[in-house]
């Protein structure tokens, strides 16, 4: 939802990986607007719709630390220290009045 649009991404990744540099990520948690990649908010608020169920029951997303970071920093949350990998965050609907 947030990551890999086309193949600009995948340069961006296989820069990374020769370089051991990945600060492309923290750039677009950052809010900085990336070849290939959408939007932090735009696709945190994709995400974030897909995940609210229509009825009664759980959904559960299982996501890149570097994911949960771009939703934490869309919506205005601090994401320092970084996520761990395969850290955990929960989404609670609550209805206001």
């Amino acid at each position: 939802v947030i990551g890999k649009i086309n193949e600009e991404v995948n340069k961006l990744v296989a820069h990374a990986q020769q370089n051991d540099d990945w600060s492309f990520l923290r750039r677009h948690v950052a809010g900085e607007d990336l070849p290939g990649m959408r939007n932090r908010f735009v696709g945190a608020e994709n995400l974030v719709k897909e995940l609210y169920p229509s009825e009664n029951g759980y959904v559960l997303c299982i996501s890149h630390d570097s994911i949960i970071a771009a939703i934490m920093a869309a919506f205005g949350l601090d994401p320092e220290p970084w996520p761990f990998p395969l850290e955990g965050c929960s989404l609670v609907s609550i209805p206001f009045s």
